[in-house]
Order: structure tokens, then C-alpha cells, then sequence
């Protein structure tokens, strides 16, 4: 076999894709000594491919045929709707900060302060239909997983359970309860009680045009903001207070109407930035 044909297994396997494909954009001072994540010392454990690399090459071969984008690998916008992976992709952040801490510094097991379990988690639920399923059920890969969890992660134990990261940015009645259970969990929340220690991160946005940087320096522009949900819901409740503060302080205006769907009528809340 040449060298060009040689096989990569785990982490090198995602990195030797990740380059071959080009690397994902970070800030240069991502992990500098100045910031608080300087202070992460990393590891990260060397699944075998199926738990990453596999996952993502499959979401590409099983939703993205029609798509001109990769899954999460790099800023992209989509020239036409996609189905799945157009949909899919908001819940997609698991693999960006995956592509994240790969290019971190990384550390001995002996001397991390932070180990990162790089299984994503979210994406292998949907790529069986198990992800709109309670738990995840139906997954093998989540049951191989659970099944020889201490012999994938060697340095898991109840005294570093607190340090051990797992991916999985879906709502948590959509995530297996071995993962759920962990104390340090990348998800898109919400999370109960107020003592938890699992980190909620926002919709996925792949899109290159939504970037940040795409605005910097450009005129004010129009913001929708658009929540839908029952009108005794308490964290609408709750949202339309802090939208009624924003609009106080920045002239924004908030419009509420009743929308319908196929099965139920509900309240819409809609805040737009004039």
C-alpha cells in the first residue's frame, strides 16, 4: 500500500481528513496563556474512527448528496435546501468544538486537568433515526459505547468524572441517560437543577454569510428574533421580559400574534430591531 493509500485509525484518522480537507478556522489566541482556556491542559482520548471521523463522512454520504457543503468542517452556505442535513445541521456544534480542541495542546493523562471524549454523540443518534427518539433508543453505537465505557476511557472514575467532556449538543430528553448522567456534558440544554455543571451552547450556525466577522465594521442591520410556545410556557414568560428591557433600551419593537400549526394553536412571540 502507498503512502498515499494508507489507512489512519482513530484520532489520526480524524486529523489526516480534517487537514486533507483543510483545517477549521480558529482564533489564533484560542488557547494563548492570556485567556481562560489557556489554563486548559487537554487530553484527548483516542477513540477508534466510528465514534468521529465515520460519523461525519456518513452524514455527508447519507444527507449531504445534494448539498455543496461538508458536515460542520468549515464555514459554509448552502445553495439550496438539503433535507436532513440542511436541518440537522443546527444541532452540529459537537463537531466544531471537537475540530476545536483537536488543535489544542494537548497533555499526559497525567497532567490534563480536562479530558475530552471525542464520540459525537448527537450525530450518531440521528444517522439511525434515533435522534427525535426518548434516550436515543435504537442506537448500537451508543450501546457499544455504554458497554465498554471504562475500557474507552481508562482514566475515567468518579474522582475525574468532573473533568471528562463528553459532545453531545442535543436537547437532553434526546440523549442517552449514561450520557445525561455524566457531570460534564456539552448540550444544548436546558439543564436541571440550577447545580448542574453541563454547558449549554447555542444553535449551530455554519453558514459563512452569519458569521461574526461578516458584520464587522458594516451598518446596523434588522434582527428577527422568533420564539414560539404555549402562553402559560414560564421561560416564554420569562423571555419576553428580557426582549421588553432590550426594547426599552434600544428602540426595539415586539409584535405578538397567534400562529397555528397542523395539530395546535399556539402564541408566538416575535422581537424585530428597527
Amino acid at each position: 500500500m502507498s503512502e498515499a493509500e494508507e489507512v489512519f485509525e482513530g484520532l489520526a484518522a480524524l486529523d489526516a481528513e480534517v487537514l486533507r480537507r483543510g483545517r477549521p478556522r480558529i482564533h489564533s489566541n484560542d488557547f494563548s496563556p492570556a485567556r481562560p482556556s489557556g489554563n486548559l491542559r487537554v487530553f484527548m482520548y483516542d477513540l477508534p474512527r466510528p465514534f468521529h471521523l465515520d460519523l461525519m463522512l456518513q452524514a455527508e454520504t447519507q444527507w449531504g448528496t445534494l448539498s455543496n457543503c461538508d458536515w460542520m468542517r468549515s464555514p459554509c452556505d448552502e445553495l439550496q435546501w438539503t433535507g436532513k442535513q440542511s436541518t440537522y445541521r443546527q444541532v452540529g456544534a459537537e463537531t466544531q468544538i471537537l475540530l476545536k480542541f483537536l488543535r489544542a495542546p494537548r497533555v499526559s493523562p497525567e497532567n490534563a486537568n480536562i479530558f475530552v471524549v471525542p464520540f459525537l454523540i448527537r450525530l450518531a443518534c440521528l444517522l439511525v433515526g434515533a435522534g427525535l427518539q426518548f434516550r436515543c433508543a435504537g442506537s448500537r453505537l451508543i450501546s457499544d459505547f455504554s458497554e465498554n465505557f471504562t475500557t474507552l476511557l481508562p482514566y475515567w472514575s468518579p474522582q475525574t468524572a468532573h473533568q471528562h467532556l463528553f459532545l453531545a449538543t442535543g436537547e437532553p430528553h434526546t440523549l442517552p441517560l449514561e450520557i445525561l448522567s455524566q457531570p460534564l456534558v456539552l448540550t444544548q440544554g436546558g439543564i436541571w437543577p440550577d447545580s448542574s455543571t453541563h454547558l449549554v451552547v447555542p444553535i449551530a450556525e455554519p453558514h459563512a454569510q452569519l458569521q461574526p466577522q461578516a458584520y464587522m465594521g458594516s451598518t446596523p442591520r434588522t434582527v428577527l428574533f422568533w420564539y414560539t410556545g404555549t402562553p402559560n410556557n414560564p421561560p416564554r414568560k420569562l423571555m419576553k421580559k428580557q426582549l421588553n428591557s432590550f426594547a426599552l433600551k434600544a428602540l426595539y419593537s415586539i409584535s405578538n400574534y397567534r400562529c397555528t400549526s397542523v395539530t395546535v394553536t399556539v402564541n408566538c412571540s416575535m422581537l424585530v430591531a428597527t
